[in-house]
């Protein structure tokens, strides 16, 4: 169950594919250890292994404000516009999805 605020957050499957005898085909959405260099050490972290992969699609938010709204809030001389919809990153001041999912 995912609780909060969704900004910066994704989703995905990790789904494990296999055969009749039980072996392993293909696994999507792979997570696991990845290892990666921070302050000049090297660390592990958790993480998706391959954010290119073409058999996992992945699912965030992404919030806006349409202009309709920002006028209603009298804020259309703080904020540019590319219409229909600007990104933001206040949720509470967004009244839109602009989401758009990928793989």
């Amino acid at each position: 169950v995912i609780s909060g605020y969704p900004e910066g957050r994704r989703m995905w499957l990790n789904i494990k594919w296999y055969d009749p005898n039980g072996t392993l085909l293909r696994e999507d959405g792979e997570y696991g250890q990845l290892s990666v260099t921070l302050d000049a050490q090297g660390v592990q972290v958790d993480t998706i292994l391959d954010l290119h992969d073409s058999n996992t699609k992945f699912y965030e938010a992404h919030y806006a404000m349409t202009q309709e709204w920002a006028s209603q809030l009298k804020l259309n001389n703080f904020l540019e516009f590319k219409q229909p919809k600007n990104k933001i990153f206040h949720l509470i001041s967004s009244d839109v999805n602009c989401s758009k999912n990928y793989h």
